[in-house]
């Protein structure tokens, strides 16, 4: 045995002879400890630094039952501009709309987005023709790819009207940015 363990044993029989219950001291701590206070959320101000993107986004079309939906020419339409927010990190992606109104988050792989945003609760109601009107949820998503160097990107916007009659409604639109210094 080595002079490390066989002191070892030594300490640990020493300790447990003569020792009964009555005769081991009682543990304290060195100081009392106050009860848990209601905790309170504390909130940090920590800026959450976005990138700013001129986005070109052109209406390319639309499907669904006719009567839901006006007939499509086949025509893109002018483009609309607008500022969009993006956060990239790593592999993550979130996305804001001009004025918040769409937020999408997604996964980036290599040059290449997938982002997606739902609402399940229905949201207002559609018309379609004479059936009437139908309580609806929107399914959105961005896909595309970005540039080599990461400044710009192309890809496509696409909105699903799940309407509670089971038609859905389907628009798309094409999107190109460019990123603002």
């Amino acid at each position: 045995m080595t002079a490390k363990l066989v002191a070892c044993l030594a300490l640990a029989s020493a300790l447990s002879v003569g020792c009964d219950r009555d005769s081991q001291p009682t543990l304290t701590f060195p100081f009392n400890v106050p009860p848990p206070a209601t905790s309170v959320p504390v909130e940090l101000p920590v800026p959450v630094v976005t990138e700013r993107w001129n986005l070109a986004e052109t209406y390319a079309g639309h499907s669904g039952p006719p009567d839901c939906i006006t007939p499509f020419d086949g025509k893109a339409s002018t483009p609309i501009e607008s500022v969009i927010r993006m956060l990239r990190s790593g592999e993550s992606i979130e996305v804001w709309t001009a004025g918040a109104q769409d937020y999408y988050v997604g996964t980036i792989a290599g040059d290449g987005f997938l982002a997606s945003e739902s609402y399940e609760e229905p949201r207002e109601t559609w018309l379609c023709g004479e059936r009437g009107r139908f309580h609806y949820r929107v399914e959105a998503y961005l896909s595309g790819h970005f540039s080599g160097d990461g400044r710009a990107l192309t890809g496509e916007a696409v909105a699903q009207m799940r309407l509670e009659s089971g038609d859905t409604i389907t628009r798309r639109w094409a999107w190109n940015a460019q990123q603002i210094e």
